[in-house]
């Protein structure tokens, strides 16, 4: 008969994610307490030290926001890596700026096909009998 034991859902799927090559249990648990930790409108600080290079940082504590379901925005900055919820439907910069070049374009032409239409109504009144 097998032993059965209950365990927090983050703590099973960390302890299961671990592929060769990855990450131990304990680490990946590590990393999910800094994201599970994270509070609206906090952020936190992660320092590379010299056993693990900031990319390694990086890279676990991506995998650990996956698996706990959360996205976050990181940052780098030399050793140091700066980490915060995304907020819920906050856009980048650059895709507002683009919605509002669709906006615009479509404005554009918009007001061009107004215009030729209306030329072209005054052409067919000036050449009908």
């Amino acid at each position: 008969m097998p032993n059965f034991q209950q365990l927090p859902v983050e703590e099973a799927m960390a302890k299961s994610s671990a592929k060769s090559g990855t990450a131990q249990p304990e680490v990946t648990q590590e990393y999910l307490s800094y994201c599970t930790q994270l509070k609206e409108g906090s952020g936190g600080r992660l320092q590379s030290t010299g056993s693990e290079s900031i990319r390694t940082v990086r890279k676990r504590l991506a995998a650990a926001s996956k698996l706990a379901r959360r996205e976050l925005v990181m940052k780098q900055v030399g050793n140091e890596l700066y980490f915060w919820l995304k907020a819920p439907g906050r856009e980048h910069l650059s895709e507002q700026l683009t919605g509002l070049y669709l906006a615009f374009g479509l404005m554009l032409v918009l007001g061009l096909w107004l215009a030729v239409q209306s030329a072209a109504d005054r052409v067919v009144q000036v050449f009908s009998p």
